[in-house]
């Protein structure tokens, strides 16, 4: 360049990718320079900027396309068809092409954007990706596709539709089906929403963990607090909903619809039910309900995720750390009292059906193969007068951990010849890594038991009693280890021994 001269510069590029970026600066700190206009353009044929590629060149183009999803992030459950976000492109351009970045969880059709997973679980990034053209800059949108599998979810959120379903104590949130939202908090007046992921009459907890509602019951009327203690109130002549103290915009009744829906009224507003506004995108206390613009909700109840498998013949352990729940129909809830003999561990029934099991209690679950969902509860329950040699501690990296014992750690598994018990979890019956939170496992003291695999036995020794066994003391059992209240003539398992009761 020469000081105050004009110069017209030409500079082919060639092998460029749509990321290019051009730097013009002075060589020095200490000069400089007046750029007057720039022009860049695509050449037609041949390498772009490259000699003798013939034909018309076009300018690159800087407006945006506008191409975008209709959401950041998706869940999918293994075995579900998955309702995924929608690719939005409101200028109707071609030549875009998809991609997944973890072909082991889900493909792609790069020309459709057909999006399918392969049954794995784990992540990946969807993208769309259109190059540009004379007037529209190139662009990349993505979202990000969890697929889960729901055996894997410690929580659930299972819908209820009748008022038989409504238990005081038990935790409640806010579902928006048709437009798969559940209420996150409330704020400005309104209940927030966020993203749900919803499979037949389930929401799996996203990333945003919904806002729920313990139940509590009046003589006529129901209130909802949240963890803090706050209810939900509603003002009156109005859409707003708020956390304030208990007063009697806190009294609601709920009713159902016969398609589900859920009615929520508020004493003081008896021409409004909690609907959910399209528009406004947040949960309200509305006068029009069950429309296109205002629909109706849906009331879900947080529950544990159990999954009685068929490989472990009906067998399964859960530890509950932080929350008490009822024991659902069709399961038992066993503990292990003692290594009965060599290689054998007694079971007995510690709660039945509709019993609600206290926090940070290990069990071993007995029932028909089959998905159970036990809702969670603040009633503290009972505990068990009984030793059980189930665990769910653990350390900080998920590591089996009992103290103040030298024990041997046992997992839920079946041998060779499918054959359920509790084998060691690592060599030499050393601590193991638990894959899931509410995992239990057994821990054994050395005294006790070497084996290296324990498997479940009724065969104990037995003490004969002329005198009915104390129920008010330890619980007592017949020999399929089922609870029993009031022992008659026959043998029974106390404390994890036989008795017979004469």
């Amino acid at each position: 360049m020469t000081a105050g001269k004009f110069k017209e510069y030409t500079v082919n590029i060639s092998k460029a990718s749509s990321g290019l970026r051009i730097k013009i600066a002075a060589s020095k700190e200490t000069e400089r320079f007046f750029f007057d206009e720039f022009y860049a353009y695509r050449e037609e044929g041949g390498e772009s900027g490259g000699e003798g590629g013939g034909g018309s060149s076009e300018e690159v183009g800087t407006t945006d396309p506008g191409i975008s999803f209709s959401a950041s992030s998706c869940v999918a459950f293994v075995g579900k068809d998955p309702t995924l976000p929608t690719f939005n492109n409101p200028n109707n351009l071609t030549g875009i092409t998809f991609a997944s970045s973890n072909e082991a969880v889900a493909t792609v059709d790069a020309a459709t954007g057909k999006v399918t997973p392969t049954g794995s679980t784990g992540k990946s990034t969807i993208s769309a990706t259109y190059a540009g053209d004379a007037t529209y800059k190139a662009s990349t949108v993505t979202y990000e596709l969890s697929v889960v599998s729901l055996n894997s979810q410690t929580f659930l959120y299972k819908k209820v539709t009748q008022e038989s379903d409504l238990l005081e104590g038990c935790s409640y949130i806010l579902v928006c089906e048709p437009q798969e939202q559940v209420c996150k908090s409330i704020s400005s007046n309104k209940g927030q929403a966020a993203s749900a992921f919803l499979s037949d009459g389930l929401v799996c907890q996203n990333e945003t963990a919904p806002l729920c509602f313990i139940l509590e019951k009046t003589s006529s009327y129901y209130r909802l607090r949240d963890a803090a203690g706050n209810y939900l109130n509603a003002a009156a002549s109005s859409t707003n909903l708020v956390l304030g103290s208990s007063s009697d915009n806190s009294k609601w009744t709920i009713t159902f619809d016969t398609n589900g829906n859920a009615k929520l009224q508020n004493y003081k507003t008896t021409d409004r039910l909690i609907s959910y506004s399209v528009g406004g995108k947040y949960f309200g206390n509305y006068t029009v309900y069950g429309t296109e613009y205002y629909n109706s909700i849906q009331l879900y109840r947080k529950v544990y995720n159990i999954n009685i498998p068929e490989v472990t013949q009906g067998y399964s352990t859960l530890y509950n750390a932080d929350n008490a729940y009822t024991l659902p129909e069709g399961l038992q809830g066993l503990m292990v009292t003692q290594a009965s003999r060599a290689g054998y561990i007694t079971t007995v029934e510690a709660y039945h059906a509709g019993d609600i099991v206290p926090a940070q209690t290990a069990l071993l679950l007995k029932g028909t193969p089959n998905k159970y969902y036990a809702p969670v509860t603040t009633n503290p329950g009972n505990e068990a007068n009984q030793n059980n040699w189930l665990h769910g501690t653990r350390t900080a990296e998920n590591v089996t951990e009992v103290t103040g014992e030298d024990v041997y750690y046992y997992k839920l598994a079946v041998d060779d010849t499918n054959t359920p018990g509790f084998y060691w979890g690592a060599e030499n019956g050393g601590p193991f890594t638990l894959t899931k939170p509410s995992t239990a496992y057994l821990a054994v003291p050395k005294s006790e038991s070497t084996a290296a695999a324990l498997l479940f036995d009724l065969e104990s020794s037995i003490q004969e009693a002329n005198n009915e066994p104390d129920a008010s003391s330890a619980f007592v059992h017949d020999l399929t280890g089922r609870r029993v209240a009031k022992p008659v003539s026959g043998v029974y398992i106390v404390n994890g021994r036989k008795v017979i009761v004469r």
